[in-house]
């Protein structure tokens, strides 16, 4: 059984969203090219059309090993 690690980070607008995914994506990069951490497959492109489009409840994978997985979840704000 997987466990699941929630970094939960909220933000409002799909701008501030993108600004953390490639600052996510960077930082593993230089994980991978510093630490020589084993990459991922592909890291995932986003743009804030497709973040806008996103259905409430569903998720994009930012990249994923075969034991973990970073994804974006879009979630409705009360």
């Amino acid at each position: 059984m997987y466990e699941q690690i929630d970094t939960t980070a909220i933000y409002s607008s799909a701008t501030s969203v993108l600004t953390a995914i490639n600052e996510i994506i960077a930082d593993k990069k230089r994980d991978i090219e510093v630490d020589n951490v084993p990459a991922p497959r592909e890291f995932a492109v986003f743009t804030e059309d497709i973040l806008n489009e996103m259905k409430i409840d569903s998720w994009e994978t930012i990249w994923a090993y075969h034991d973990a997985l970073v994804i974006v979840t879009a979630r409705q704000m009360f």
